[in-house]
């Protein structure tokens, strides 16, 4: 039972890490939050996030998987540690 709660927070965490590109955006060129990992490197500039996913757009991107695997653990351990922290509030409230 904990090992399925982790791993579903670890898939929320990447789901969250990902769709990060299409909500944060640094200028025109660089995507994720809280850190960058996704830059970015064509001569045009794009018109929207979602042109990074053509033909184009993905041979001009650089994607730096230390900064993702740092988002991915960031967000997991919010999670992680919010639900901690929100299950002994709801234990305290009712004592």
């Amino acid at each position: 039972m904990q090992v399925t709660n982790k791993k579903g927070l670890l898939w929320i965490s990447i789901i969250i890490t990902l769709s990060s590109i299409f909500f944060v955006s640094y200028g025109t060129n660089k995507f994720g939050a809280p850190f960058q990992f996704i830059s970015y490197i064509g001569e045009n500039e794009l018109s929207s996030v979602f042109s990074l996913f053509t033909k184009n757009g993905i041979t001009s991107i650089q994607f730096n998987i230390l900064y993702f695997f740092i988002d991915v653990t960031l967000i997991y351990f919010l999670l992680f540690y919010g639900r901690k922290i929100i299950s002994l509030l709801k234990i305290s409230k009712q004592s």
